[in-house]
């Protein structure tokens, strides 16, 4: 059998890693905040498992979007790095619990909304032959997370400048969403040319039910292997466990 040669899409790889990369940290800021404010198991509840929610609630509202106005999408990833880096301010440097979770909350939202722009750029300018590889270039961007971790034992995290990293990672992210919009690779865009073929046809009422099935067994298996991979405990957190430092094995697999 003929191997399929792997490629990476570079802008899209950018995209992902950048995306990844700004949410991922700012999260992680204002998760040790939370922590900060309140003890277990409340940081547990608002963080593992509120803020997971208005991500994928941010998800699912980016879809919502694409699906009525794709003629928006370029300015909505745009304004919501804006009102991410608007509200981050806020969610980390909250003086109470009550405004740490509700603007960390709104933050989480704006996650979600990225997340979905940047896998929505996977699937349509990026080819199934190449989207692997292309996902895991992007997922680099954990060494950078685990490295800025290191700094200072740690403490960047707990202090202003990690805001002023964030602001730097928006920044980037515009450059780089800026010249790699919508710059599909060979294979996509001759697929996108031909357009969709005739010979595909909707499935059928039993076919449907049979993948909304499938599809909850997929995601109930995501969530919990996420949440035995990255549900820390916060006592543990506290001890000295680096979670940066665990998601490098993420990165790798």
């Amino acid at each position: 059998m003929k191997a399929m040669e792997q490629k990476i899409h570079l802008p899209g790889a950018g995209v992902i890693g950048i995306c990844f990369l700004l949410t991922s940290t700012a999260y992680l800021a204002w998760t040790y905040h939370i922590m900060e404010l309140v003890k277990a198991p409340i940081s547990e509840v608002v963080t593992l498992i509120i803020g997971y929610l208005f991500q994928a609630a941010g998800i699912g509202l980016f879809s919502l979007m694409m699906r009525r106005r794709e003629d928006l999408m370029r300015m909505s990833v745009y304004a919501a790095l804006i009102l991410h880096m608007l509200l981050l301010v806020p969610a980390v440097l909250a003086g109470t619990f009550i405004q740490a979770a509700a603007f960390g909350s709104a933050m989480n939202l704006l996650c979600g909304w990225i997340a979905g722009y940047y896998l929505y750029r996977l699937t349509t300018d990026v080819s199934a032959a190449c989207s692997a590889m292309t996902l895991g270039a992007g997922s680099a961007s954990i060494v950078v997370s685990w490295a800025l971790s290191a700094l200072f034992g740690g403490a960047l995290y707990h202090s202003v400048w990690i805001l002023i990293i964030c602001l730097a990672l928006t920044a980037i992210a515009f450059f780089i969403l800026r010249i790699g919009q919508g710059q599909p690779d060979a294979e996509t865009e001759e697929v996108t040319e031909k357009g969709i073929s005739e010979d595909i046809q909707f499935p059928k009422a039993a076919e449907f039910r049979k993948f909304l099935i499938l599809a909850g067994a997929l995601v109930l298996v995501f969530s919990i292997v996420n949440s035995c991979g990255f549900g820390f405990p916060s006592e543990d957190v506290e001890k000295g466990i680096s979670v940066e430092f665990s998601r490098l094995f993420y990165a790798a697999g």
